[in-house]
């Protein structure tokens, strides 16, 4: 009887081995879910099996492409059964460049994932609260933002690209239908250049190659400022280059260099030099002008940037008299877009830039009591007390790893009874509501907004109430 036992055991234990996922399987899979990586998500033989390019509610045939121990990476071979929220992919770039999730999805559906997305961020962290519907704007050439690695192509010109997926590739950027129509020129006139002046491309290998990337910006009406991201201490024949470029784009308002000599993927330098014309784009958002340096973190997406704004502006609904803290204030669009020109205001951020552009901005804008502080945002509430004596209402807008518990605990601490709290991560931001649900504030509302429509990404606001 024990031996019969020990042989069962061991049949099911080499039944199991034989049966797991390996890579190059071919598998047939039913599609029950999508991440907010657009990748289709199935089971087989209780492993979890992530399809690229999938949909909810196909049946595919599935090649297995990397195995991990908890799951599996698969790509699509033959869709056998498509669903009915499939599309038909409408961009040249899409899938190689890596930049969207959902372009093989209806855009409303898409709507729909971010919704869940952001309700089971909140779930995972045990809050029972209700989600709005995403607002949005245009889906296409929203993106006023472009950075492009330079790159030598096969036939030995240089190239502006994106970078592949999970990867540092450099593919063709030409036909991407979220970047702003505006760089569709300047682009090709910035590529022909490039080459006519012989310059190398930046190898991340070796180190070696001057050009790393050109980063643009435009404004509302089409203005575009030109950065180019430098290996070196000056771009040859600088000016001369400048000037033609200019001279070919009537739309471009200024050309700078960054200087980055650093081995490292991070794209911009620490130096930034004028070259001709403006050093920074002027801006509109929510009826107030803006001063945007290279360096300075501005919306990538202006119109639904705005409606963000205006939906903070209307929840926080503050008095003239009242003091306003911002927080990560960047260039200062948040606090000067919902603050009124009569309104106390202490912006608070870690970028030098950004502070001095924030100052300037409310000058521009009216704004005779707005200070501005170049620091850490432990050190908000401080500034505001000795600035103004008291803090009634606060905005926070922190980077995708949410608030310090330094941060959090000056909240509770403070004086304030409304916080707008908006967040590019809906996982800590649900992380962080928790934490100050739980030292006396409440909100039964969370505002999701497509700033980036056809990727992964959603931002979020929060009225948080005491």
């Amino acid at each position: 009887m024990r031996f019969r036992c020990l042989l069962w055991r061991f049949w099911h234990f080499t039944a199991l081995i034989f049966d797991m996922i390996k890579k190059n399987d071919e598998l047939i899979l039913k599609i029950t879910d999508v991440t907010n990586l657009g990748y289709g998500v199935a089971k087989y033989n209780g492993e979890t099996v992530f399809v690229r390019s999938s949909v909810t509610g196909e049946v595919v045939k599935a090649v297995i492409i990397k195995k991990y121990p908890s799951y599996a990476i698969a790509v699509l071979k033959e869709l056998i059964t498509a669903s009915d929220v499939r599309c038909d992919n409408d961009c040249a770039v899409f899938p190689a460049c890596g930049g969207c999730a959902y372009r093989h999805i209806r855009y409303d559906y898409e709507l729909t994932l971010k919704k869940q997305y952001v309700k089971a961020c909140f779930q995972k962290e045990g809050i029972d609260i209700d989600v709005a519907d995403v607002i949005h704007a245009s889906e296409y050439h929203y993106r006023n933002k472009v950075q492009y690695p330079v790159s030598k192509g096969k036939d030995g010109r240089l190239f502006l690209g994106f970078f592949s997926e999970y990867s540092h590739r450099v593919v063709s950027s030409e036909g991407c239908l979220t970047e702003s129509l505006c760089f569709s020129h300047v682009k090709q006139v910035i590529t022909e250049l490039i080459n006519e002046f012989s310059y190398s491309a930046y190898d991340e290998q070796s180190g070696c190659g001057l050009l790393r990337h050109v980063f643009l910006r435009c404004n509302k009406r089409g203005d575009v400022h030109v950065c180019f991201v430098i290996n070196g201490a000056a771009l040859p024949h600088m000016n001369t280059f400048a000037e033609r470029l200019t001279s070919l784009c009537s739309e471009i308002t200024g050309v700078s260099v960054n200087i980055n000599t650093d081995k490292t993927n991070v794209v911009l330098g620490d130096k930034t030099v004028n070259i001709c014309g403006s050093p920074f784009l002027l801006d509109e958002m929510c009826g107030k002008s803006f001063e945007i340096d290279p360096k300075s973190f501005w919306q990538i997406n202006r119109n639904t940037a705005e409606m963000m704004y205006q939906k903070g502006k209307e929840l926080l609904d503050l008095r003239t008299e009242q003091v306003l803290l911002d927080l990560y204030c960047g260039i200062g669009s948040i606090g000067l877009s919902i603050a009124d020109i009569d309104s106390s205001l202490v912006g608070v951020d870690i970028v030098p830039e950004a502070i001095e552009d924030a100052k300037h901005n409310a000058k521009r804008n009216g704004f005779s009591k707005a200070q501005f502080v170049c620091g850490d945002a432990d050190i908000g509430f401080t500034a505001c007390h000795d600035t103004f004596g008291r803090i009634d209402a606060a905005i926070v807008d922190p980077p995708r790893k949410g608030l310090s518990d330094k941060v959090i605990n000056d909240i509770a601490a403070s004086c304030i009874d409304s916080l707008l709290y908006i967040s590019c991560n809906p996982a800590t931001l649900a992380r962080d509501v928790k934490k100050l649900f739980s030292k006396g504030f409440t909100s039964n509302i969370v505002y999701p907004f497509d700033m980036f429509p056809r990727t992964g990404h959603v931002e979020t606001v929060v009225m948080l109430k005491r």
